[in-house]
């Protein structure tokens, strides 16, 4: 997977709303690298709402419909799974000499390669995790920006642990090679972090262009708002506001567990 000559998969693996858009576009400043956003949603909404794609705005800054990668896609009619075949035979021709990174997140779209593609491909995994004290104040800020049901502290916080800790078995149980990412280290940690992941990839340091997350080679229509606001992308910055929320510290003793994984990423991924 080391060369640019690889049609290899990099996948990051997370929950939603752990920094996987952002993630995608920070690596993808790389020469040898190319995202197609969250491949397995995208493939999903072309086979029951393609009317959704159209205008969404892709990270290359076209809309759905008009994107060099994913517009082709929306006049056609096919299953899923000759999708996935369709989507990865057109990387390898346009791309021949990158590896596909796939933030889809979710372990049903990971499988789905192996399943559908009849070869194989040599997949890798970027195990991306947010500090739940992070996710659960943005999860809980979401949901009332979109008017969905509440959920209490406590909820969230184990959901997170819970759907965290499955992510990490799988990837084990099925010797899947994987680097844990932790959010907040590659954010405040970026060179050291950066230089971790690269050497995962056994890509060569000299591929590199500056950190300005304009200058990502990505087609991204399904991921984070990041993916089309350049302001967003002008800089790497942190949401820093559930510093100022105690209740994870009144909460402690009923999330213990929490506590303990949250630190156990903290600890994996300490250079």
């Amino acid at each position: 997977m080391g060369s640019c000559g690889s049609n290899d998969i990099l996948f990051i693996c997370s929950m939603g709303h752990s920094g996987s858009t952002f993630l995608e576009l920070l690596l993808t400043r790389d020469s040898c690298l190319e995202g197609l956003g969250e491949v397995g949603q995208t493939i999903e909404q072309l086979t029951i709402n393609k009317k959704y794609l159209k205008s969404h705005i892709c990270s290359c800054g076209q809309t759905g419909k008009d994107c060099e990668f994913w517009g082709p896609f929306l006049s056609r009619t096919s299953s899923e799974k000759e999708f996935y075949k369709e989507v990865t035979n057109k990387f390898n021709k346009m791309y021949s000499d990158k590896t596909l990174v796939d933030g889809s997140k979710q372990l049903v779209f990971l499988e789905k390669y192996n399943n559908y593609l009849e070869s194989p491909k040599d997949i890798k995994v970027l195990f991306l995790v947010r500090d739940f004290r992070s996710w659960v104040v943005s999860e809980m800020n979401n949901r009332k920006r979109k008017g969905r049901k509440k959920q209490i502290y406590p909820w969230l916080a184990y959901k997170w642990l819970i759907s965290n800790v499955q992510r990490l078995r799988y990837l084990k149980k099925n010797n899947i090679p994987f680097h844990i990412v932790s959010y907040e280290r590659v954010v405040f940690e970026l060179e050291e972090q950066l230089n971790a992941i690269y050497t995962f990839l056994e890509l060569e340091e000299n591929n590199r262009e500056s950190y300005d997350l304009k200058s990502s080679n990505s087609h991204n229509i399904m991921g984070n708002r990041m993916r089309f606001d350049t302001k967003k992308r002008e800089k790497i910055s942190y949401d820093n506001h559930w510093f100022s929320d105690l209740r994870n510290l009144a909460l402690a003793p009923i999330l213990l567990p929490v506590y303990i994984f949250n630190s156990y990423i903290y600890k994996e991924t300490k250079i």
